[in-house]
């Protein structure tokens, strides 16, 4: 069995994304897709899941004001699967983002 066969299109599309726009997404940029379409679908696949914000999380964010990261707001954070499709150990990925909700 090839890796090819282990995902289905739609989740192969989701972890391209996720490649692709996760960057952009966490700093509140444009991104050429649906904002909402895109988190749905990374949560989907258990790539990403929703979580309040701690204390450490602000500290840790150098632009977390101007982000709106604040504690016990929430924010979108890679799940273990997620960190796995940037191939690099989580700690060089930015953990969370938030998107202002």
């Amino acid at each position: 069995m090839t890796t090819a066969e282990l995902f289905s299109e739609d989740e192969w599309r989701a972890r391209d994304d996720l490649r692709k726009y996760w960057g952009a997404f966490c700093d509140a940029d444009v991104i050429p897709i649906d904002r909402d379409d895109f988190t749905d679908r990374l949560e989907k696949f258990d790539l990403v899941e929703w979580r309040k914000v701690t204390r450490r999380d602000v500290e840790a964010t150098m632009f977390a004001a101007e982000l709106g990261l604040e504690v016990g707001g929430m924010c979108w954070d890679l799940t273990a699967k997620g960190h796995k499709v940037f191939r690099y150990s989580p700690q060089t990925i930015r953990r969370q983002c938030d998107v202002g909700h």
